[in-house]
């Protein structure tokens, strides 16, 4: 419909060179939006004959604001529509509110399923660490020899090392605590732990260092002391 009323246009403008071929076009694009019937378009055209065969310097100013006028009065296209208080293209208020009130269900309905996933991820993770502290307790006891009196101190020094150190297996795991707990024993003016395997070099080697070991953390409150008699 638009090419139809710019040739209408054209012909009515004749043989002058103004108005360009660009006014015109701008004209019939808006001329297009109210004229459907190409039998209307004369009748629609008609308005502008004058400004078409008489065109000077006022006339450019008289197009622009016979456009203006045009457009103010078309009926707005729907994307030129904006949306009233109350009303989003044409619906019921009803409707528009009861939209919004799903979105908010929505979006607190998404609020609270990421709550649930964060927590069950969190528990997840934390079922993890307790199985890699169980499997590395479990290693390291069978891999150092570590006396009874000594497994509280032994205890104490692998929460030290988890407080300080994170770690993704239990063999890391054990490789730091395994370090904690040597510091403690250094502190005390004791050695290294041995493997299970290792050779002790005679049933009574060693005891006397086990002996002052829990001499020395009964007295600085580690271990419980003896029991008076």
């Amino acid at each position: 419909m638009k090419e139809k009323i710019l040739a209408q246009l054209k012909l009515k403008r004749a043989n002058s060179s103004s108005p360009s071929d660009r006014t015109l076009e701008t004209l019939a694009t808006i001329l297009s939006a109210t004229v459907t019937d190409e039998a209307a378009i004369e009748a629609a055209v008609e308005p502008y004959s004058a400004l078409l065969t008489e065109f000077s310097g006022e006339t450019s100013h008289l197009i622009a604001e016979a456009v203006k006028k045009l457009k103010t009065e078309s009926p707005k296209k729907p994307d030129d529509a904006k949306p009233k208080p109350g009303v989003d293209n044409g619906e019921p208020a009803w409707f528009t509110e009861f939209k919004a009130e799903q979105l908010r269900i929505a979006e607190e309905q998404k609020a609270k399923q990421e709550e649930i996933e964060n927590k069950l991820s969190a528990f997840d993770k934390q079922k993890a660490t307790d199985a890699m502290i169980a499997s590395a307790k479990n290693a390291f006891y069978k891999k150092y020899k570590i006396s009874e009196s000594e497994k509280p101190l032994c205890d104490k020094a692998l929460a030290v090392e988890l407080k300080m150190n994170q770690h993704d297996s239990p063999e890391k795991l054990i490789a730091g605590w395994k370090t904690q707990y040597e510091d403690f024993r250094a502190a005390s003016g004791l050695g290294g732990i041995d493997p299970v395997d290792a050779n002790d070099g005679g049933k009574n080697k060693g005891t006397p260092i086990l002996n002052e070991l829990k001499s020395q953390l009964q007295k600085s409150g580690k271990l419980p002391a003896p029991a008076q008699t």
